[in-house]
């Protein structure tokens, strides 16, 4: 849901919390959006911006070798890849890509804000 259809479902003055991927690139398709960009976003939204709080936390992803860092991969990490190529070759490529891992730890980091409605 974007911003602009979640803002009326607030209230007056409602607020809202929540958190996701942050801006550690492109992975799957996806674009995750910088602080200031969802500050400006929320703003065009109709969120008050002097009241919104935006901000990165590191949360490292740290999994076993193996088979956990694998699924972890295949479901969290790789769909989108995995999707685009034969069903035989994705374990494959899963445990290529597992390999090539300096360690069986993730640079996962959250995207959290908080933001009120403008009144």
């Amino acid at each position: 849901m974007g911003w602009g259809r979640l803002r009326p479902r607030l209230g007056p003055a409602g607020s809202h919390g929540c958190g996701g991927g942050g801006p550690v690139g492109v992975a799957g398709g996806w674009n995750f959006a910088t602080p200031e960009q969802t500050l400006a976003r929320l703003e065009a939204a109709g969120f008050d911006r002097a009241g919104a709080e935006v901000w990165l936390q590191p949360e490292p992803v740290v999994l076993e070798p193996g088979e956990p860092l694998e699924t972890y991969l295949a479901t969290v990490v790789l769909p989108a890849h995995l999707a685009a190529m034969p069903a035989p070759e994705r374990l494959a490529f899963v445990r290529a890509v597992a390999a090539r891992l300096p360690s069986p730890e993730l640079n996962y980091v959250r995207l959290n804000l908080v933001a009120r409605r403008q009144a």
